[in-house]
Order: structure tokens, then C-alpha cells, then sequence
């Protein structure tokens, strides 16, 4: 175990990390960061605190994705907040395919006007598979190929998982017995998520706290970014609150965790309320 940092060091790494994520490690994480820390220096071959630092400062730097992989959370499930799907497809979907009806394709220059819904941070693929699969419940195979489906996440290892599938059987937990069957397959100890199903996602790395990823990420119909904002400070959320709201297109949704609020904020969001479910809104001018 190499020695811990020290104050000054510690104070100089988590505002490293924070500024290049948005995640405030305070005192009372100090032992999950050293932790994580000290494998990362033995893993990278460096004895000292200063040597380890030097590695993460380079733009594009490889041992700084590694270690923010390694500091990021990721606790999710499947029909996690399911109600937010059923507003999904009982009133969001309709509402935007409302907004789109008569409007010029040359909008958004495609030949179809997709859908696009965005579930930013994906994890290891829960949320969006979830969402996947109920469509393909909800929806005729019509709708459904009109509908594009995208998530990232700043973890590019999660992202790896989550393009491959497999899960077990705790994270199912949620699941109606017939989706089991009818959406996964049996791989060892794991389940797959079918290829129909997976296909359906396309995955990608954005940084939320990152204003050039956040540009890449433009006329969003409907964002689910749930349970994200809990792990940042006040700073942070209003700068991801802004960004989010640039990625929505005139009239689009955002979701957020049932325990998030943009209340406290400076926000130009609209509160919408679809039964007991409540949702954000960019207005439409």
C-alpha cells in the first residue's frame, strides 16, 4: 500500500477530477479515492503521488479515462422508474409526434422525422434496454422504426458491457417472467439481451460535464438523465442543466430521477405534470 496523500495532494486531485467530470470528492470519500487511487498507481508503475498526476494532465490522456472509470458510480436496474416509460409512451411520444406532424423534413435532414430520445448516463445499459424493450411492447413495429435510441456514458468500460448484454440475474429482477424469456438467452450464469433488442442502441462516450462532447449531442427529442445530478454540486448541476437543454430540441423532454429537482436553479425548462409523473420541458420558442 503506497503512503495516502497528503491534504494539499488530496485537494489538488479532486479538483482535477471535478473540474473534468463534475464529481466533488469530499473528506468523507476519502477512503473510496485512495483506494482507487492506490490501485491506479500500482497498475501505472508510479511510487509517488506526483509521478501518478503527471500521467492524467496530457489531452486524451489513456490513464485518465482508466481512473475516472474507476471513480465513477454504477448502480442501476432494469424498469428502474418504470412509470416514466409508461409516460413515455402514453403522452411524451405522442406530444412529440404532434410537434412533428406537418412539419418540413428538412428540419432535422433526414428523410423520416426520427424520434430521438437520449438516456445519458447509460451505465452498463438497463435504462435503455429497458426503454427498448418497452416500445417494442408498447408500440407497432411502425412507430418503433421511427424512433432512434442513444446513450453514452463517461465510463468507457461500462459502455463495453453494456454493448455486450450480459447480465445477472439481480439486475433482471424487475423484469416480467415473459420478457425473460422472450428478450434474453441463457449465457453461462448470465443473460444476453437479444441482438434485436441490442441493435436498437447505439452507444457512445459523452461527458456531460464536457461542453465539446455536449455539442455533438443536438435536437434531442426526449433525455432521460436520471440519477446523475445527486452526484454533483450546485455548480455542476447548473452547468449540466444548461448543456442538457441545449441538446433538446425546441419542445423536448427531459427526465430526470425522482428524487432531482432543477427547482433551485435558474432554468428556462417548463414543469409538466402527466399523471402523477413529473417532466421538463424546452419551449417551443
Amino acid at each position: 500500500m503506497r503512503s495516502p496523500l497528503n491534504p494539499q495532494e488530496y485537494q489538488t486531485f479532486c479538483e482535477f477530477i471535478y473540474q473534468h467530470t463534475g464529481l466533488r470528492f469530499t473528506v468523507d470519500k476519502r477512503y473510496f479515492v485512495d483506494r482507487r487511487l492506490n490501485d491506479s498507481m500500482k497498475e501505472a508503475g508510479t511510487e509517488t503521488f506526483s509521478d501518478y498526476f503527471a500521467l492524467l494532465t496530457p489531452t486524451g490522456s489513456h490513464e485518465r479515462q482508466r481512473l475516472i472509470n474507476r471513480l465513477t458510480v454504477n448502480e442501476t436496474s432494469f424498469l428502474r422508474e418504470s412509470q416514466q416509460l409508461q409516460c413515455l409512451t402514453d403522452h411524451l411520444l405522442p406530444d412529440i409526434q404532434q410537434q412533428h406532424a406537418g412539419k418540413p423534413t428538412g428540419r432535422r435532414h433526414r428523410s423520416q422525422r426520427e424520434v430521438r430520445i437520449w438516456c445519458i448516463p447509460c451505465s452498463s445499459g438497463e435504462e435503455p434496454y429497458s426503454i427498448s424493450m418497452y416500445l417494442r411492447e408498447h408500440l407497432t413495429g411502425h412507430q418503433e422504426e421511427h424512433i432512434k435510441l442513444m446513450a453514452s456514458d463517461i465510463n468507457t468500460e461500462i459502455l463495453e458491457h453494456a454493448r455486450e448484454g450480459l447480465f445477472g440475474e439481480h439486475t433482471l429482477r424487475r423484469l416480467p417472467s415473459e420478457w425473460r424469456e422472450k428478450y434474453f438467452s441463457q449465457v453461462g450464469h448470465l443473460r444476453q439481451i437479444s441482438e434485436d433488442i441490442r441493435s436498437r442502441v447505439h452507444f457512445t462516450r459523452i461527458n456531460l460535464h464536457c461542453r465539446k462532447d455536449m455539442e455533438k449531442m443536438s435536437d434531442i427529442d426526449i433525455i432521460f438523465c436520471r440519477n446523475l445530478l445527486i452526484y454533483f454540486d450546485a455548480t455542476s448541476q447548473q452547468q449540466a442543466a444548461d448543456l442538457l437543454y441545449r441538446s433538446l430540441a425546441p419542445g423536448g423532454f427531459l427526465c430526470l430521477g425522482q428524487s432531482e429537482s432543477l427547482n433551485r436553479f435558474r432554468s428556462p425548462f417548463l414543469t409538466r405534470k402527466f399523471g402523477t409523473t413529473y417532466v421538463l420541458q424546452k419551449p417551443m420558442a
